[in-house]
């Protein structure tokens, strides 16, 4: 039986920083599932920034990067702020800057949060309770809460870094549990 093959962001970005030395790459952004924490993710984004980025330099870029995983790329200037609001409030977010190594997130002095609600009416009394030690704990078990460094900030609502969202979207679809998700940065 063939195992399968975990895909390793750190290779990724270390190719990535070697596409750095085009002088026409001002920085390239790694977003989406693989930087939130996905175990195997179907595929990784990147943001190519810069001011003379051309189709064939994406199709260079796509060759470099073929491997195990399918590669997104769109392209942007820093010029392009208020234009891309929607790219670039996703990189902000979950953006990581390999030129910078960081996230850009990290770089504004904030940190990306998700926030997430929930509803356990779909559960019955004695899975709620079973719902509740596993999220919470018990004196014997950490809970998912503090694997995912998340914070109860309500009823129902649970904070997460970034990089762990995916782990809790993970354990409450296992549970069934009707949610929904906004993005916080802090």
């Amino acid at each position: 039986m063939a195992s399968k093959k975990s895909w390793n962001i750190q290779k990724f970005k270390e190719k990535c920083k070697l596409l750095l030395k085009n002088k026409k790459i001002e920085d390239i952004i790694i977003f989406g599932s693989a930087v939130k924490g996905k175990e195997q993710p179907k595929d990784v984004d990147i943001c190519l920034i810069g001011e003379e980025i051309t189709r064939d330099l994406i199709q260079e870029i796509e060759k470099k990067l073929k491997g195990e995983m399918e590669v997104h790329i769109t392209k942007t200037k820093y010029k392009n702020l208020f234009e891309d609001v929607s790219l670039w409030k996703t990189l902000l977010h979950e953006g990581f800057s390999v030129k910078k190594q960081k996230y850009l997130a990290e770089l504004f002095e904030m940190q990306a949060f998700f926030l997430f609600t929930y509803s356990l009416q779909n559960l019955i009394i004695t899975k709620k309770q079973i719902f509740s030690h596993a999220l919470q704990g018990t004196k014997t078990n950490e809970g998912i809460l503090k694997l995912c460094k998340g914070e109860k900030i309500g009823r129902n609502a649970i904070l997460v870094p970034e990089e762990k969202a995916e782990e809790l979207r993970a354990f409450l679809e296992t549970w069934n549990v009707i949610y929904s998700i906004k993005r916080v940065l802090m």
